[in-house]
């Protein structure tokens, strides 16, 4: 059973972190981009990313020291049909993304709603060469801390309560609000693709396929909305 440490950690990355993202350095974030910063979105982007490894680096310690199997935590040897089932997931999604960006290039309408599908998030997208640097690396660093925060460390510890069925739709609701800071449609995206990534984990027992999917996901799609965004005709770096 989590003993108190782990509350707090809990506590400060499902509560107090969402909270001071969303009353404090949102607002701070659309004041900056309002008064004509250009550096806004290097210094949020980097900013996650500390944070981010900050709170795996803790789950990390904090799990080590507990003395818990790494197996608890996702990070175990995994195999069987749910996980082989899992790896078909994983290259479905690679497809599938990639898919995305070959209609992007050849379908101008296609492109089109996609634009207006991003727009609404535009302010927090990168705009230039090093921002998209920035962005994947950001997207790489959710992919990876995210997962252990969200699937691998919080399904253990609200399963230590309720059962599977109840934890999974709960971690995904957590995970949603988490985002609702970069607008609500954005946090009812991550409720659906935290529900999913999180039966991904149960089904196949190993964090590292939410974690490949997740990387992927977050990476790609600011590269495609950097790209779709733009005046130009070529992709980021062509």
């Amino acid at each position: 059973m989590p003993h108190l440490i782990d509350h707090l950690l809990t506590i400060f990355f499902v509560l107090a972190w969402p909270l001071y993202e969303m009353f404090i350095r949102a607002p701070r974030f659309g004041r900056d981009l309002a008064s004509g910063d250009h550096m806004a979105r290097e210094r949020s982007y980097k900013w996650t990313i500390a944070i981010q490894w900050a709170l795996a680096g803790a789950t990390f310690l904090v799990w080590s020291l507990s003395g818990r199997s790494w197996n608890a935590l996702g990070f175990g040897h995994a195999a069987g049909p749910g996980f082989f089932l899992g790896i078909a997931v994983v290259v479905a999604v690679v497809l599938m993304l990639g898919r995305r960006w070959s209609r992007t290039e050849n379908d101008p309408v296609y492109k089109e709603n996609l634009a207006a599908r991003f727009q609404s998030g535009a302010s927090f997208l990168p705009k230039t060469d090093r921002e998209s640097v920035l962005y994947t690396r950001l997207g790489l660093t959710a992919g990876f801390c995210e997962e252990v925060l969200y699937r691998g460390w919080l399904l253990w510890y609200v399963g230590s309560y309720v059962p599977m069925i109840a934890a999974v739709p709960l971690t995904a609701l957590l995970f949603g609000v988490a985002h609702i800071g970069q607008g609500f449609r954005r946090g009812a995206e991550t409720t659906l693709m935290g529900f999913n990534l999180a039966l991904l984990y149960v089904l196949s027992g190993s964090l590292w396929l939410p974690i490949i999917i997740h990387g992927m996901v977050d990476a790609s799609g600011g590269l495609l909305a950097r790209y779709v965004l733009s005046s130009g005709n070529e992709a980021p770096g062509g």
